[in-house]
């Protein structure tokens, strides 16, 4: 084997490796985060629904006080499920293309152009997923927050009736 070819090798094996990385990257946001936000989601979603639940039994006819607290939780739930709705579909980083790999030009560096397409697409995936991790993530801070108001106010007006 020439310096050349071991060269080659080298690059390749390199390549590999990174790519191996990215696809266990994207793996974890595929099969992890992404599930977690959306159980966490429908979590705020059940306990939003019983705060309300608490607050028809708890009184009789509602107020400005209690519509004030509706609001709240309405903003909350809105915002969740408009959360859980965004970008439905994931990207798993497979090239679209079936016939990629014959359209390389047989040589040294086929596998190793051919290992790059697949880190390109792998990368592209990730940063597609990662936006709407991010974006889930950004309306359920709110979210939450609205949330967290809310109880609060909701216990407030349970003490002091």
């Amino acid at each position: 084997m020439n310096e050349k070819d071991l060269e080659v090798q080298n690059y390749e094996s390199n390549l590999k490796l990174h790519y191996e990385s990215k696809r266990k990257e994207l793996e974890m946001l595929i099969t992890s985060s992404m599930p977690n936000q959306l159980s966490n989601i429908k979590t705020l979603l059940w306990f939003n629904v019983a705060s309300m639940a608490l607050l028809f039994k708890q009184f009789d006819s509602i107020d400005l006080l209690q519509k004030a607290y509706l609001v709240l939780v309405a903003a909350s739930i809105i915002l969740l499920i408009f959360a859980m709705l965004i970008a439905r579909q994931k990207d798993y980083g497979s090239p679209e293309d079936v016939t990629l790999a014959s359209k390389y030009v047989d040589g040294k560096w086929k596998q190793a152009q051919f290992i790059l397409d697949l880190l390109g697409t792998t990368q592209s995936a990730i940063l597609f997923n990662r936006t709407v991790v991010s974006s889930r993530a950004k309306l359920m801070n709110i979210a939450t927050l609205f949330t967290f108001f809310a109880t609060i106010y909701l216990i407030l007006l349970i003490f002091n009736t």
